[in-house]
């Protein structure tokens, strides 16, 4: 349902988020690229048509988000809405606060999976 994509240092604050998400039955995975130029949108590509949503979570003022959309736009790939969670100056994303992000734009789901 939610793509959260993050790399470097608030991978791991985003890593931890997917795994609260997915304890709380929310279906969601982290994309971690290990090089942002070139942007990996190959790997990427497969998991777009399972994401309703994708969340960017960065320690910047919006580099990751831009090359994302740099890259989806190049390849010619309809992306999900996107979102972001960004700090700057020394100040990390924190975990609380991408699960609290991806929650607020959650569609709400009964156990079999179809929104209530």
């Amino acid at each position: 349902e939610v793509l959260v994509v993050a790399c470097n240092t608030p991978a791991r604050m985003a890593k931890g988020a997917v795994e609260t998400l997915r304890q709380g039955g929310v279906r969601a995975g982290l994309f971690r690229p290990l090089t942002l130029w070139p942007f990996p949108v190959k790997a990427l590509a497969p998991l777009l048509s399972k994401a309703e949503r994708i969340l960017v979570v960065e320690a910047s003022s919006g580099q990751l988000e831009d090359e994302l959309r740099l890259a989806l736009s190049k390849a010619g790939l309809a992306a999900p809405p996107i979102d972001h969670v960004r700090r700057q100056g020394g100040v990390l994303p924190q975990q609380a606060e991408i699960v609290e992000r991806v929650l607020a734009g959650a569609p709400v789901r009964n156990h079999e999976g179809v929104v209530a």
